[in-house]
Order: structure tokens, then sequence, then C-alpha cells
């Protein structure tokens, strides 16, 4: 029963970190690291996909290892987030959601300029393994 709550948690978390992906005031990166720690204590098999995953593997691995995103993620993570927020200020009521659509922008340019930033890892560097981040 435990096993079963905390993968439906992870794939509840794992819905919500992808709409937060699209919606501006949503983080997804709360929500894909607790996506990954449910699914390290319910399923091997969804925890290696979320693990290996070309775009949220990285993410997770980094805070994991607590080393920081590399400028590359920062910059893609930026520029999506303000292209979100720039249409969060045109098209809702202003003046308030241009106020918070600054804030919130202020805010996350802030967290990512002043954050670690890691090394690029070299050229075919060393493969993600299930070993790595599976839980027991």
């Amino acid at each position: 029963m435990k096993r079963r709550l905390y993968l439906i948690a992870g794939f509840i978390s794992l819905g919500i970190g992808l709409l937060g992906m699209v919606l501006p005031l949503l983080d997804t990166t709360p929500f894909l690291l607790f996506a990954a720690f449910c699914f390290s204590r319910s399923s091997a098999r969804w925890h290696r996909w979320l693990m290996t995953h070309p775009i949220f593997g990285p993410y997770i691995k980094a805070f994991q290892e607590r080393r920081g995103l590399t400028m590359k993620q920062k910059l893609r993570i930026g520029g999506l987030t303000s292209i979100m927020l720039a249409g969060t200020a045109w098209l809702g009521p202003a003046p308030i959601s241009f106020r918070i659509a600054v804030s919130v922008w202020i805010i996350g340019m802030g967290f990512l300029c002043l954050s670690r930033t890691a090394q690029e890892p070299p050229v075919g560097g060393v493969p993600i393994q299930e070993k790595d981040y599976i839980r027991h």
C-alpha cells in the first residue's frame, strides 16, 4: 500500500512539474525532485526513466549532488522563464499581472545568477547508471 501511495504521489508531482514548464508562476524543479524521491521508494523503472530522461535527469542530478546547474541549463531556464513571464505581463490584467510577473522574474533571475554554476560535463561523459540513483 505504501509503495502504491509513493507511486501515485510521484505521478501527481511529475504532472504538476510538467504543468510548471508552461505555467509561469508554477515552479517545476521542486515537483521533479519530489517525483524522483517518490519513484525511488516505489518503482525502480520509473525512477530510472526520470533520472535518465534527457531533459529532467540532469536538473535532478545537479540538485542531488549540490553541484549547481551548468551555464547552458541556467540560460535555458532563464530564457524560458523570461518568455513565459513576458507573456503573463503582456496578456494578464494590467497593472497587477505586470507587477507580479516582474517580481517573480527578478527573484528567479536573482536565484539563477547567485546560485553555483557547475562545470560542463566532458563530451562523451559517463552515462547515468541505475545503481547511482536507486535507494534501497
